[in-house]
């Protein structure tokens, strides 16, 4: 609306979704493990409430185009540079999340998963370390937000409905809490699997729930925590 290049409101749009995060971040922050979950899920549901009504800003129902992006004469379009420009980033991002899994952040984060009161006597900061979190959180679900707006030419309130949030977190589970590579084969899992179940048509949603149970059942610490260790007691 505003007639911003995209490059220019891509980045207004991440530092936005990280200021807005930083705000809700201490009252949301408050609550844990269920309560937290159904709190960030309520979030979710204003969320796509407002975006579907308020019509003249988003376009309602129908959504909204998206001019493509442009760098210098360079038009940036089609599958195979989005392929490259998204994995791209997607790489550079576990890079950096491991990076900070090995610093004293990470460390402290790793306390706090642990045990919050523990780390708390160890004095580590626990709600500045969380409200951190939450916040690069935030970032990169509005980094690949914008991708794929850029990407489709349009957005619409599908991408941002209550579903899509529980879907995120079933990958994160599904593929190991606490492991980069396995928030990848989750999400990979998630993504792939559906698309393998097409032939199986009238019963593919009942087929993947059968699959997410048993996985849950069997891995519990998801497949790639259990993969790991279950290597581990074969080789010792």
């Amino acid at each position: 609306h505003l007639g911003l290049n995209p490059l220019v409101a891509t980045l207004a749009g991440v530092v936005l979704t990280g200021v807005v995060a930083f705000l809700l971040a201490r009252p949301i922050l408050k609550f844990k493990g269920y309560h937290l979950a159904v709190v960030t899920l309520g979030l979710a549901v204003i969320a796509s409430i407002v975006v579907t009504n308020e019509v003249n800003w988003t376009g309602g129902p129908d959504g909204m185009p998206v001019a493509r992006l442009r760098i210098g004469g360079w038009r940036v379009s089609g599958t195979q540079t989005w392929y490259w420009i998204a994995g791209g980033t997607a790489v550079l991002a576990a890079l950096a999340v491991g990076n900070l899994l090995a610093s004293p952040t990470g460390r402290a984060l790793r306390a706090i998963h642990d045990s919050e009161v523990a780390a708390g006597v160890l004095g580590i900061d626990v709600a500045a370390q969380k409200v951190r979190a939450f916040v690069v959180s935030a970032v990169f679900a509005a980094i690949a937000g914008s991708y794929l707006a850029l990407f489709d030419g349009h957005i619409t309130p599908v991408a941002g409905g209550v579903m899509r949030s529980v879907e995120f977190v079933a990958m994160a589970v599904l593929g190991g809490l606490g492991s980069i590579f396995g928030s990848l084969v989750g999400a990979a899992f998630f993504v792939v699997l559906p698309q393998a179940l097409t032939a199986f048509h009238e019963y593919e949603h009942a087929i993947l729930g059968a699959i997410l149970i048993l996985v849950m059942i069997f891995l519990r610490e998801g497949i790639v925590p259990s993969i790991r260790v279950w290597l581990l007691r074969r080789l010792t």
